[in-house]
């Protein structure tokens, strides 16, 4: 990994790799627009990632989950001088994808088709028992317009010639400057995926051309590192007469998959319908999350969750070593109030804030006995330095720290968010503020995370 990454510092250090590589007025429009399409995706944060994941939360959810980007011929070209790189992978997937392609675990097929002058490739697939992914191009001799091209209506996926109501990720979708795009697309099926299967997929348009892009590939679950427990554990909540039922974990170098039944979904009872209609649920958003924690209480990063309703799969990041297994996990059902929703339109309600200066150790609360505990506050160097730890649950979407102006309500975020280790829950912020001390204040974010405990299940693995 050292030689690669002296190989890569090497190349982008050379005047043709900066000049590819500079950020433009255009690159900055294409930035803002995905920002705005994408402002409610769920965060993907692969582990070591040092993306300033406040920063550019919404960018990096529609470039990490799936993959879609663009380059310009000159910045292509010079990305493929890097030794080893497959810039695609080890810039915009996620952690788990970058395992399973350094295992070689895709299976290449290079299959073409062409239509009204557009070219579309499926380079290459995998699917591991927890996650179908598709990494294919779409060329032409002219400007391809991307649009929608992978969206809901301009493709068609069959399973064994079954049509299926799939869903993607976000591709990030924007206006191409060159002839070619390349995506890593992920696909989730309404319905298990059998180990064996065939897959069609159709493409119905490609940017503003129509036409038919149509394959029909062979796939079989890459069994490769990976490891499957069978199970039947039920846990009931009685208010909603709900009941969930974990019939598979699926260990795999792309996510740890848990794949589960639910017999009458909380979502649709009418506790959850009132809530919806005081705001304070907004209908349609994944209100519903879960927590899995192993039996050392290392919390495993949440990925997303296929299929919310009658049959979720619940998807969290791999170990790092891919050959551990845990003695159990844990799965945690929680319900999340959406704060913003429920009080648009009065600024600064859904944030809590504490004088900087107040009697150490104190609470910043994000909810009742949970939120922000700060141990320490110092001044180095012209900043300012907090040590706070994280307490209550889901801390991995907690970390919500700026400092606060009295009077202006100017908004001071911390400079070193990239280098925070994300999983830990004790910090320093550091922040670049020439202000009085005694006339900051620390805010963060409400929350309200209602754990529903009747419906933990704990899990044997081993």
């Amino acid at each position: 990994m050292d030689n690669k990454l002296n190989k890569l510092k090497e190349e982008l250090n050379n005047p043709e790799m900066r000049q590819a590589l500079t950020f433009t007025q255009q690159d900055r429009d294409m930035v803002f627009q995905v920002i705005k399409q994408n402002n409610t995706v769920t965060h993907n944060h692969p582990r070591k990632n040092h993306i300033n994941r406040f920063a550019i939360p919404a960018v990096a959810a529609s470039l990490l989950m799936v993959g879609s980007v663009s380059f310009s011929p000159n910045l292509q070209e010079t990305l493929a001088k890097v030794p080893g790189m497959d810039y695609l992978f080890e810039l915009f997937a996620d952690e788990g994808v970058q395992k399973a392609k350094k295992e070689e675990l895709f299976y290449k097929l290079n299959e073409k088709v062409t239509s009204n002058g557009i070219s579309v490739t499926i380079n290459e697939l995998l699917y591991d028992g927890s996650r179908l992914i598709i990494r294919y191009t779409a060329e032409s001799d002219t400007k391809i317009v991307s649009g929608q091209n992978a969206a809901p209506g301009n493709m068609l996926l069959t399973i064994n010639g079954e049509e299926d109501n799939y869903s993607l990720g976000s591709t990030g979708h924007h206006e191409q400057s060159s002839n070619r795009e390349e995506l890593l697309l992920e696909v989730s099926t309404s319905k298990s995926l059998p180990d064996q299967f065939e897959l069609g997929i159709s493409f119905l348009k490609i940017g503003e051309t129509t036409g038919d892009w149509t394959f029909e590939i062979p796939v079989k679950k890459n069994e490769k590192l990976t490891h499957t427990v069978k199970t039947d554990i039920s846990a009931k909540y009685n208010e909603t007469d709900t009941t969930m039922t974990v019939q598979e974990v699926n260990f795999s170098p792309t996510a740890i998959a848990i794949k589960t039944q639910v017999k009458n979904p909380i979502y649709w009872h009418d506790s959850i319908q009132k809530m919806v209609s005081k705001n304070e649920i907004t209908e349609g958003d994944p209100f519903i999350t879960f927590e899995v924690i192993d039996d050392k209480g290392y919390v495993l990063p949440y990925i997303k969750v296929d299929n919310p309703l009658h049959s979720p799969t619940i998807m969290v990041m791999p170990y790092e070593d891919l050959s551990y297994l845990p003695e159990t996990l844990t799965v945690k059902t929680i319900i999340q109030r959406a704060w913003g929703a429920a009080l648009e339109g009065t600024p600064h309600k859904f944030e809590n804030k504490k004088p900087l200066l107040s009697k150490i150790p104190y609470l910043v609360e994000q909810e009742q006995n949970a939120g922000l505990i700060v141990s320490k506050v110092e001044e180095i160097n012209a900043e300012i330095h907090v040590h706070y730890e994280i307490k209550g649950n889901m801390h991995l979407k907690r970390n919500s720290i700026y400092l606060l102006t009295e009077q202006d309500n100017e908004k001071i975020t911390p400079y070193n968010y990239s280098e925070m280790d994300y999983y830990k829950r004790s910090h320093i912020a550091k922040f670049k503020a020439n202000k009085p001390l005694e006339k900051l204040f620390i805010g963060t974010m409400k929350t309200d995370y209602r754990e529903i405990k009747e419906l933990e299940i704990t899990i044997p693995i081993k």
